[in-house]
């Protein structure tokens, strides 16, 4: 669905430059001192194919927004596509159509004409769309690129840290600079640890790479998925299913009980623990029942065996420990992978209606 309307977002602002190129500017040309004022206003702002192309662009914006917040498509690579586009936009404003737009207002503004001379200092609606916009949509690609991207918890798997609904804002320059849409780390700052609460991106597998066991080609994208680190590159983990806990290097995870809950977002019976990881303390949910889940017959680890994670790799599990698919299930993570340390909570959003007594840091 993306895809589709990806091209015909593609198609009518490709018409709307060949139309300003070929044909609104013999338009412009051919406007003489003799032209009338609708004439001049063509002229200066097209006919009617021009309104049509113009709309077209802009309505064919709206599903293609809502296609890539469905599908989780690349909102980097559509902000550098939309500043670009401006940025041309400019040059081809700046090549084509300035001296010859400028006489033809000259020749507006000779006629006293006061309607049809504002009507003249009024630019296109596209030119003057990516002019207006497009710096604006560099500064939010520097933001988002390099700062700090926004994220919304699309599920119970993280509970009770994070919940559904829950708006984050995930530091980019923690652990490095990496390059908007290419990902290639320019400086490295530090290392994620064991505790962290991280945004990553989890690549989509074909049927080709399931059946073959093998690392996703990056040919089906990808989503962004958040969890928390629980192993590091060289670090030893052992998992305990039956009796749920966690070793690193030996030693066990300190998992003290605190509660008994019903939590309608857990969706079970549930058992509060406070657990630490690397001198960070925070809350994990355990269900009353289903000590081992059926889910847990596809893991791709086995119960009582030691392993070591590798180098340039992380083993990250859900803090709702019955309710998450994460490392269990997929395996290792990459570093190259990883987008951001999830930082704060900014928002919380339940049945379209904000709050911001969750707002706070996340341990």
């Amino acid at each position: 669905m993306f895809t589709m309307y990806a091209s015909i977002t593609v198609a009518l602002i490709t018409a709307c430059f060949l139309e300003a190129v070929f044909i609104g500017r013999e338009r412009l040309k051919n406007a003489t001192s003799e032209s009338s004022n609708e004439v001049l206003k063509k002229a200066l702002h097209g006919n009617e194919l021009t309104a049509v192309l113009h709309y077209g662009f802009i309505a064919s914006l709206l599903p293609l927004i809502y296609a890539a917040i469905k599908e989780s498509a690349n909102f980097e690579l559509m902000l550098v596509i939309a500043a670009l586009s401006g940025v041309i936009l400019t040059i081809i404003d700046r090549i084509y159509f300035k001296t010859i737009r400028t006489n033809v207002q000259v020749l507006v503004l000779e006629r006293q004409n006061e309607e049809l001379s504002e009507f003249a200092q009024r630019e296109s609606g596209i030119m003057e769309w990516g002019k207006s916009f497009y710096p604006i949509l560099i500064l939010v690609i520097c933001l988002r690129g390099f700062l700090f991207e926004p994220f919304q918890i699309p599920s119970g798997s993280m509970l009770p840290t994070l919940r559904v609904g829950d708006f984050l804002l995930v530091n980019k320059f923690t652990y490095g600079v990496r390059l908007p849409v290419l990902g290639t780390e320019v400086l490295d700052l530090n290392d994620p640890q064991k505790g962290d609460v991280i945004v990553f991106k989890k690549w989509r597998e074909s049927q080709e790479d399931q059946l073959l066991g093998r690392d996703s080609t990056h040919e089906n994208g990808y989503e962004t998925w958040i969890k928390r680190i629980i192993a590091a590159p060289g670090d030893t983990f052992m998992l305990d299913f039956p009796n749920r806990l966690i070793y690193i290097n030996g030693v066990r995870l300190s998992k003290i009980k605190m509660d008994e809950i019903n939590d309608p977002q857990a969706g079970n019976p549930t058992y509060v623990f406070e657990e630490s990881i690397n001198d960070v303390n925070h809350l994990i949910y355990n269900h009353k029942y289903d000590a081992v889940s059926p889910g847990y017959q596809r893991n791709a680890f086995k119960s009582g065996v030691v392993y070591t994670v590798p180098e340039g790799k992380y083993f990250v599990m859900g803090d709702n420990r019955d309710g998450s698919h994460d490392g269990r299930f997929i395996g290792y993570i990459k570093e190259e992978d990883i987008v951001g340390k999830a930082s704060v909570v900014w928002m919380h959003l339940e049945n379209f209606k904000p709050s911001f007594n969750r707002n706070g840091s996340i341990q």
